[in-house]
Parts: structure tokens; C-alpha cells; sequence
């Protein structure tokens, strides 16, 4: 289980797996390098497990961490978007 407390999604690493893929199915990618991909799922099922894999290249391993739901939807509601038009008064 991994705590995500302060932490801020990066836009470029969401773009690995999908960016609404990623919120849908609340993915959080922690880290990309060459030979590892590291995410934080909150609500694992082999069916979701099954489509990263198939989905990475097959030089890459895929870590999976726990993460608790509420953080992740927290993490979600942080996220900076630039596109957004916000209309002060």
C-alpha cells in the first residue's frame, strides 16, 4: 500500500496509460524509466491488471502499487488542467 498525501499528478505521465483511461479506472503513474513503469491503483482487477500489460511494451516492467481510493480521487481533484476557462468576476 502506498500513500499519494501531497502528491500532484504529472500531466506527461498520466498520457502513458490514457489520461481519462487513467481517471476512470483512478491509475496514478508514479514513475516512468526505461525498464520500469510504477502505478498506483486503487481499485485493481485483473481485467484493468491484464490491459496495462498488453497495452506496455514488452521491455517494461509494470509495478503495481495500492493505493487508498480517497487519495486518489484527491490527487484527481488537484490535477492542474491548462485548458480549463475559468470565468472571474
Amino acid at each position: 500500500m502506498i500513500s499519494l498525501k501531497g502528491f500532484t499528478l504529472d500531466p506527461l505521465l498520466q498520457k502513458l496509460v490514457g489520461e481519462k483511461y487513467a481517471a476512470n479506472n483512478m491509475i496514478v503513474v508514479l514513475e516512468n524509466s526505461a525498464d520500469k513503469i510504477k502505478l498506483a491503483l486503487a481499485e485493481p482487477t485483473q481485467y484493468i491488471m491484464e490491459e496495462l500489460k498488453r497495452i506496455t511494451p514488452a521491455r517494461k516492467i509494470i509495478e503495481f502499487c495500492l493505493a487508498d481510493p480517497n487519495e486518489v480521487q484527491l490527487c484527481f481533484k488537484k490535477y492542474y488542467d491548462p485548458f480549463a476557462v475559468n470565468k472571474l468576476k
